[in-house]
């Protein structure tokens, strides 16, 4: 699954609430499947706390991670170590100091 916005942007296209959905769809009707929701609905908060969501710590993570995109051939981007490794290291200076 992927949301629409990160697929315009052109980002990853996968949606970090997989998770989160596979739990809905497991539980299914309220009526007769109420004890599995005794089950799923305790771990929202949990998932939502991690950042199973689109703007959540474990998908800023996987950005972090997966920002700037390769160059051609898997090598690192050209721009890595001029622009983004500087820019990185300014605002995790910045933020450690907070």
């Amino acid at each position: 699954a992927s949301t629409v916005d990160l697929l315009i942007q052109g980002e990853f296209g996968w949606d970090p609430e997989e998770f989160h959905y596979a739990l809905q769809q497991w539980a299914g009707e309220m009526g007769p499947n109420w004890y599995k929701y005794l089950l799923t609905v305790p771990w929202i908060p949990v998932i939502h706390f991690f950042g199973l969501n689109d703007t959540g710590a474990l998908f800023a993570i996987e950005w972090w991670l997966s920002f700037p995109e390769e160059g051609a051939g898997g090598k690192c981007n050209k721009e890595f170590w001029s622009k983004w490794f500087p820019r990185r290291v300014k605002h995790n200076t910045v933020v450690w100091f907070l």
